[in-house]
């Protein structure tokens, strides 16, 4: 995930006075810094950003824009491409034509903290933002990644993405195994995480309503031959091998990571329930391994690290005939079998 820092400078090439500005931080690498433009930046002053934890919503102060006197603190939206939107004034009673700044929004994107000299003296309020000027409500994923073995956290690369979505974001863990990411409030996820010399990892979690915090232990199993991982979030349309749109994220995750793991081969390997015959189940469990398979080559993996096989409902994860273990028993696993050299 893109680390964005804000900042206020009167530095040369900005619109007068002080602007806010904005540097990303890419691969431990800062760019160089991006005045945020006319829709925030005035020939007078803007001073005191602060970026929402949803990455979508932006406060800052301005002398400049149309106000009651003095610094308004105002609301912004920036869109997926970065553009900045609907700048707004939080409006009387919030501003005054005295100087508001300072603004911060909790989590939740409703309450607000900011500063005030409405009373001559500087001091700090708290208040409701405005429908218009809320911003997402927030939870916070607070993970580790540890040795499955040593127990011993470490750094790993690790992607979170909405689930039926194409947000996702993208982090490393410390040298610690710990890591910390936002993520919309009530939402379900995935989190896959990336490690050379380690089994595939992926697995869904889900939000409980107004769970803020939600604290997670992700265990990494040491490459071996015969080590098995189900992938979760593969789809097919009923009754058929074609693989859903949505399939299509968690084949990229595990593409990125026959790319970190090149000399590891792997037997993509289908199963289904108990309905229909053995001889049709075989044929469509090995269909749908198939399908996987040249979804990978697609992505650019070598079909020498890769093989496919279907077992019908030959080995069954629950071996009971009701909807609950026929839901476990349809699966796509991927399988260690040998190196590729």
């Amino acid at each position: 995930m893109e680390i964005h820092f804000f900042f206020v400078s009167n530095r040369y090439g900005g619109y007068g006075g002080s602007d806010i500005w904005m540097s990303k931080k890419i691969n431990s690498i800062w760019s160089e810094p991006i005045n945020l433009g006319p829709e925030v930046n005035t020939s007078s002053d803007e001073s005191t950003p602060f970026l929402h934890y949803d990455n979508k919503t932006l406060y800052f102060a301005s002398k400049g824009h149309k106000g009651f006197g003095g610094y308004d603190v105002f609301s912004a939206n920036i869109d997926n491409q970065g553009k900045i939107l609907n700048v707004s004034n939080l409006g009387y009673p919030i501003n005054t034509h005295y100087d508001e700044s300072g603004l911060i929004v909790a989590r939740d994107g409703k309450q607000a903290y900011y500063n005030s000299n409405v009373t001559d003296d500087l001091n700090i309020y708290s208040f409701n933002l405005p429908e218009k000027n809320k911003a997402n409500s927030i939870a916070i994923i607070n993970g580790i990644v540890i040795d499955s073995i040593s127990q011993l956290g470490m750094e790993a690369e690790i992607i979170i993405n909405e689930l039926n979505s194409i947000i996702e974001y993208k982090i490393s863990s410390d040298d610690d195994g710990v890591f910390s990411s936002p993520i919309p409030l009530n939402s379900e996820f995935s989190i896959t995480v990336l490690c050379d010399g380690y089994d595939f990892f992926s697995s869904n979690y889900y939000l409980n309503k107004n769970e803020y915090i939600k604290d997670v232990v992700i265990v990494l199993n040491r490459l071996n031959i015969g080590n098995k991982i189900n992938l979760e979030n593969i789809y097919y349309e009923f009754n058929d091998y074609s693989l859903k749109e949505e399939s299509l994220i968690t084949i990229q995750k595990l593409a990125n990571y026959l790319l970190v793991n090149p000399n590891i081969k792997i037997q993509i390997e289908g199963h289904t329930d108990n309905i229909g015959s053995k001889s049709y189940n075989n044929r469509l469990s090995e269909k749908r391994a198939k399908s996987v398979y040249l979804a990978l080559i697609q992505c650019g993996i070598s079909p020498y690290q890769l093989s496919y096989k279907g077992y019908g409902f030959s080995i069954p994860l629950i071996d009971e005939d009701n909807d609950l273990a026929r839901i476990k028993n349809r699966r796509t696993e991927i399988k260690i079998i040998g190196d590729y050299e």
